[in-house]
């Protein structure tokens, strides 16, 4: 009679060991550490994108009603209230005078408690006038 056949069963291991759980978190915080800092400068160009925007638009507003209207029965506020989005509210105060019929000059300012445009320490004030003069310039690009 022959001997009985002891079979040794191996299991493969199974998931992940501690330090290949921590390997792979240290990779993902190196990852974050490096586009972090990236995603906030889109995001505060972005915001900075928007206002120019919002100023452009308003800016066209007054000049179609201009050709309407007496320049002291343009209301700003109104506007600004109509043509500019929520979002940029937020970040941005957005004022103008109008001088006379042919001057007037558009101001966004970021707001103290902004996200983004308060970060944007070189811009905090946009400005573009009724001969298309915009500042600061170094903002404009």
């Amino acid at each position: 009679m022959h001997p009985p056949i002891i079979r040794v069963i191996t299991h493969s291991p199974r998931g992940f060991s501690l330090i290949e759980l921590m390997v792979a978190v240290a990779i993902v915080g190196i990852l974050a550490m490096i586009a972090y800092p990236s995603y906030i400068n889109y995001r505060i160009k972005a915001t900075r994108g928007a206002a120019q925007t919002a100023l452009q638009d308003v800016a066209l507003e007054i000049e179609k009603q201009l050709f309407s209207k007496a320049y002291n029965q343009i209301d700003i506020d109104t506007i600004v209230g109509t043509r500019v989005d929520p979002a940029v509210s937020s970040e941005y105060t957005i004022s103008g005078t109008i001088r006379s019929a042919t001057t007037y000059q558009l101001t966004a300012t970021a707001k103290s408690e902004s996200t983004f445009a308060k970060r944007d320490t070189n811009c905090t004030i946009l400005t573009i006038s009724s001969t298309g003069t915009r500042s600061p310039t170094s903002c404009w690009n």
